[in-house]
Parts: C-alpha cells; sequence; structure tokens
C-alpha cells in the first residue's frame, strides 16, 4: 500500500511495530513473533528519513538478522552506506567483535566496496593469518540475490532492478 501511494494509517502502523523491533520487544503471546522483524523489513525499502534514522538505530540491535537487514536495506534501498561501512571497518579491525558471523560481515564488506574497507579486509587476514578476506574478494562479482532476499523485500537500488 505504502509503495503504491498510500500513505497513513499504514506507515504509522508499520513503523510502530519496527520500533518495536528494533527496541528488542517480544511479540505478545498468540501474534506471529516475527511480526516485529516482517514489519522492519517491509518498511525498510520506504525511502523516508524517519525509516533511515530507524534502520541506523538498528545497527545498536541485539539480534543478529536485524543488523543484517538494517545493513543491506541502509546500501540498497536508502542510499546510506555510511554507518553500515563503519560497523564492518569495526569487525574487521576487531577484537571485540560483536558478531561471529563473518560469512554475512564479508559480503556486506564486498557489497560496500569501499577502498578503506577492502584495505582493512586485507589486515583481517593477515592479522588472523587466514583468508577470510581472499575468499569473498574473489567472489565480489557473485550476484547479490542468491543470498539478500531474507533481508530485503525490494530494491530501489536502480543496479539490482
Amino acid at each position: 500500500m505504502l509503495r503504491g501511494g498510500a500513505n497513513e494509517p499504514y506507515f504509522s502502523f508499520l513503523f510502530d511495530l519496527a520500533k518495536k523491533c528494533v527496541a528488542g520487544e517480544v511479540s505478545p503471546n498468540g501474534v506471529d513473533p516475527f511480526l516485529y522483524q516482517d514489519a522492519l523489513k517491509y518498511l525498510a525499502s520506504i525511502k523516508r528519513p524517519e525509516v533511515k534514522e530507524l534502520l541506523e538505530s538498528a545497527l545498536t540491535c541485539k539480534s543478529h538478522d536485524v543488523v543484517m537487514l538494517a545493513m543491506l536495506n541502509l546500501i540498497y534501498n536508502q542510499d546510506s552506506p555510511e554507518m553500515p561501512k563503519k560497523f564492518v571497518l569495526n569487525e574487521l579491525r576487531g577484537p571485540p567483535y560483536r558478531y561471529d558471523d563473518w560469512d554475512l560481515t564479508m559480503k556486506i564488506a564486498i557489497i560496500l566496496n569501499d577502498p578503506e574497507v577492502n584495505e582493512a579486509g586485507r589486515a583481517f587476514d593477515r592479522r588472523t593469518q587466514e583468508s577470510g578476506w581472499a575468499f569473498y574478494e574473489d567472489r565480489k562479482n557473485w550476484p547479490v540475490c542468491t543470498w539478500i532476499d531474507d533481508y530485503v523485500v525490494e530494491f530501489n537500488d536502480p543496479k539490482m532492478k
């Protein structure tokens, strides 16, 4: 409805549920436990300043899925890769590490395709004596659509259509 031009009360309804997701609230008994996260996922493709702010605040959420949903939508749907870049740089330059899901962190790092992130990835490999960054860097041209669907409902990025 929102993508079709409708506004209220649909936006407020989704926004209120999405705020509960970011706050880490649990759905009450009898309500689908993924309702709040689904609301955030659908809202994330709507380009509005308050959505961008909510997604940026979601980067501090305890839920790994919420953080990844926020990062990917900031990059693809909000044209705002600055906060995801900071997050990825902190992970690559850690410890301490916030998450131990290196698969998604590395995939997002490759999506950013940023010289500073690339250097941090190479330094990560040297420091850890692993080849995690090199593995993902070799796959930077693989289609993102093969794994991003769980986090992005619709791509507003023209390159993704």
